[in-house]
């Protein structure tokens, strides 16, 4: 528990953060040998809850930089430091700025933590500021994040081989089949009322969506919460592989090779492409342009050869193509 690791530590509570230490976490800290005793630093930290400047209580937009500062007071002696920070996660990125480098004087030490949220998530982290002879120093980060499906983590869907459709997108796709909206000229295609999609954009996340005025807004809005995934559902196939691949089996090959959840949320999407075509002789959509559409929403390219992103989206969007196609003949 990261407030009991605090509390323990630091000796102050996590709401108010009043405690001060002089080079504390004795366990954690390299013995040092007796000649860099003399030359290590003397550091003095009087915070160890990082203050992002909000309020109790408040909720930290999504997709927006939250900065906090720490500073560390040198007393005496010259040293290193560097940080160590969590692992990597799609959810969300912390950052510290500087990241390394040495104390070189007496004075304050100022460092900058930015956090920033891609997903909709309680954070709770620990960081640490480690100086060689003399200890390592923990902050504590509790923040937490403004609700939105629209880039939420798709991992709290998947639990031990099992996939659950985020209902965001199953309300979307029902209310679609519920008012004919498949059959309406051009859905997906056709562009939906700005402020008709901020307002289904907003029923959603407050699990209050019912009806909308607008399906082609709708529509658009599904295909949001596929585009504003931190990381795309189709990201994690190689772009070698999407480049060579050709014909159905071979499409199908590469979709089996998909880890869930993004491989069952892909062909959750693939069905309402086929909801789409079921009803072409209605709506008039050309296939190749919502394979293009949905083929952006689920793939980014990003290689270093601009060659490879010009061919890219259109190897996605050959795959959709041919696997609605597929999936069109087996319902």
């Amino acid at each position: 528990n990261l407030q009991k690791i605090y509390k323990t530590y630091c000796g102050g509570s996590t709401s108010t953060p009043t405690a001060s230490r002089k080079g504390s976490f004795s366990m954690f800290k390299k013995k040092p040998s007796s000649s860099s005793i003399s030359k290590a630093p003397a550091i003095e930290v009087s915070q160890y809850q990082i203050n992002f400047g909000l309020q109790e209580g408040t909720k930290c937009p999504l997709q927006e930089k939250m900065t906090g500062e720490i500073t560390v007071s040198v007393k005496a002696g010259k040293g290193k430091y560097s940080w160590w920070l969590p692992k990597p996660d799609p959810a969300y990125t912390i950052s510290v700025d500087p990241a390394s480098g040495s104390f070189k004087k007496k004075g304050e030490q100022k460092f900058t933590v930015t956090v920033f949220f891609n997903s909709s998530l309680l954070l709770e982290e620990l960081i640490s500021l480690e100086v060689p002879g003399a200890g390592r120093f923990f902050f504590y980060i509790h923040l937490e994040s403004e609700r939105s499906v629209f880039g939420e983590d798709i991992r709290q869907y998947y639990n031990k081989g099992n996939v659950e459709i985020p209902p965001a997108l199953v309300c979307m796709r029902d209310y679609l089949k519920e008012v004919d909206g498949f059959k309406e000229k051009n859905i997906f295609v056709k562009e939906g009322d700005e402020g008709e999609i901020l307002a289904i954009r907003d029923k959603i996340n407050r699990e209050i969506f019912y009806d909308c005025r607008d399906v082609y807004a709708l529509a658009k809005t599904l295909i949001a919460w596929f585009a504003e995934q931190p990381v795309l559902l189709m990201q994690s196939v190689s772009e070698n592989l999407l480049l060579s691949a050709g014909g159905q089996q071979e499409y199908m090959s590469v979709l089996d090779m998909m880890r869930d959840p993004q491989q069952t949320l892909v062909i959750w999407a693939l069905e309402v492409l086929v909801d789409v075509q079921l009803e072409q002789e209605h709506n008039g959509v050309d296939m190749d342009e919502l394979s293009k559409l949905f083929g952006a929403a689920l793939y980014r390219p990003q290689s270093a050869d601009p060659t490879k992103n010009e061919k890219l989206p259109v190897s996605v969007a050959k795959m959709i193509k041919t696997l609605v196609n597929y999936r069109i003949k087996i319902r």
